[in-house]
């Protein structure tokens, strides 16, 4: 077998690995968990002298803007997993871009 069929082949099965694992990682949610503090403004609140009330929540960015949402103390484990999977998801596409980057050019 020719050297540039070898190369090829190599990398198209390197692409297909990539594309299992992509299809495995299930949910996949953007973004970012973060556990932070608000105060809630009430005057006579504890939180007006102390660093706040916690808040769990998820942050995006959507089209251009910054977005969070607050997360129930149920559903933490499961956005922890599911951001996970996205940070995963980003760089097996950025293998995947690499690879078709590569074969592109053994063809060309």
């Amino acid at each position: 077998m020719s050297r540039i069929k070898q190369q090829i082949k190599n990398n198209e099965q390197k692409r297909e690995r990539i594309i299992k694992k992509l299809l495995d990682l299930w949910p996949i949610i953007p973004g970012a968990y973060k556990e932070v503090y608000r105060k809630c403004g009430k005057v006579n609140c504890q939180c007006v002298h102390a660093k706040g009330h916690p808040l769990k929540r998820i942050t995006w960015t959507e089209k251009g803007l910054s977005r969070s949402k607050a997360i129930s103390s149920e559903d933490v484990q499961w956005i922890l997993k599911a951001t996970a999977n996205y940070k995963e998801f980003r760089k097996l596409e950025k293998k995947l871009i690499d690879i078709e980057k590569v074969i592109h050019e053994i063809l060309a």
